[in-house]
């Protein structure tokens, strides 16, 4: 039976728009009248007993079920489950496994954006973002179910995982680049910790750690152990660093990086004005509440600068004094070789006293 362009009765399977001889059906229109300005738009490639037959839009050589050889898809604003929506794999809004790509003024326009949903059963599977100079087929990027991300890895333990590999951050900005922020944005005066470096802000070169606490006894801690890491090692405090071990560090004095060597002299006068005492820590922000009521034992940076100003130092937004103890020992010392000096020579004049006739 012949077809009609203006419609037709269908009966069942036995009448179709196709080929029957292993010939493909080829759509082609023009754009005037003449035969030979045909130019084809479509083709369906003929089915086989092990292969249906394929789609070209712009091809005369479909290679998939569907394949385009020029121009674009436009889906419509897509509309949950009706319009706009690629899928894969499964109607992932119908809570099917696959994915879904839709995007435009979507629910007509309360969510103006592009969008990618997957649906997984699986908390540890997801997204995968696979990318090789191969054949594609090795995963960069995995976001999980969950709600963690891996990069470098396919099992992201936590918000974001790196399997391998570093991180890059570029040259420090305040507030703007290169921060890595914990808690808060400290230069915008929340509590909390920055990591940042490089040639910051054009001219600073270097790598910082900035920590903003609402206490004073607080700041950056430093734990250590063989165990879970939660033991307190170091704190520096606004006002203080406070180890909780001994700290082993190089006293430098090698003769070969010291310059204008001189002996002291006058060393016992200097020292009849400095103390030792006995002592309580006070209570104040400075030291630290740790301290508070403690008992030691030590000199007053104050008398010993009166003395030996080169032995003190301040720190600190209180300018607490500091003392140079190393550099006291070698006073201390000096002051023994006096003393000894002394009274050899006042053993000496004894000697004489000793030795005159009566």
């Amino acid at each position: 039976m012949s077809w009609d362009l203006d419609g037709n009765q269908v009966n069942g399977n036995n009448n179709f728009l196709g080929t029957r001889n292993n010939a493909s059906l080829v759509i082609r229109t023009n754009t005037s009248g003449a035969p030979s300005n045909l130019e084809e738009v479509l083709r369906v490639t003929p089915s086989s007993n092990s292969a249906r037959g394929r789609v070209g839009i712009a091809t005369t050589s479909p290679s998939q079920q569907l394949t385009l050889g020029a121009g674009n898809v436009l889906l419509p604003d897509a509309r949950q489950g009706t319009d706009g929506n690629l899928y894969f794999g499964g109607r992932t809004d119908a809570g099917e496994n696959g994915m879904r790509l839709f995007g435009g003024d979507v629910n007509g326009g309360t969510l103006p954006g592009g969008f990618l949903d997957v649906k997984t059963a699986d908390g540890q599977d997801g997204l995968r973002i696979r990318v090789d100079t191969a054949n594609g087929g090795t995963e960069r990027v995995r976001v999980a179910a969950n709600g963690n991300v891996g990069i470098g890895t396919g099992t992201p333990s936590q918000r974001l995982t790196l399997g391998s590999g570093n991180a890059l951050l570029p040259t420090a900005a305040a507030g703007t680049d290169g921060n890595l922020y914990f808690g808060g944005r400290t230069d915008a005066g929340e509590t909390g910790m920055r990591l940042f470096g490089g040639n910051v802000n054009g001219t600073i070169p270097g790598g910082f750690i900035d920590v903003r606490s609402t206490s004073p006894a607080e700041g950056l801690r430093i734990r250590v152990d063989t165990g879970n890491g939660g033991t307190e090692r170091l704190r520096v405090t606004s006002n203080e660093v406070r180890a909780s071990v001994p700290i082993v560090a190089p006293n430098l004095s090698d003769m070969r990086v010291k310059e204008n060597v001189r002996p002291l002299r006058g060393v016992l006068d200097r020292l009849a004005g400095v103390r030792g005492v006995a002592f309580d820590w006070a209570d104040t922000p400075a030291v630290g509440e740790s301290r508070s009521g403690r008992p030691g034992i030590g000199v007053l940076a104050q008398e010993v600068e009166t003395a030996f100003p080169e032995l003190v130092e301040e720190f600190g937004d209180h300018r607490l004094k500091s003392v140079d103890y190393h550099g006291l020992v070698a006073a201390l010392l000096t002051a023994a070789t006096e003393l000894r000096d002394e009274v050899a020579a006042l053993r000496a004049r004894i000697s004489v006293l000793e030795a005159a006739p009566s």
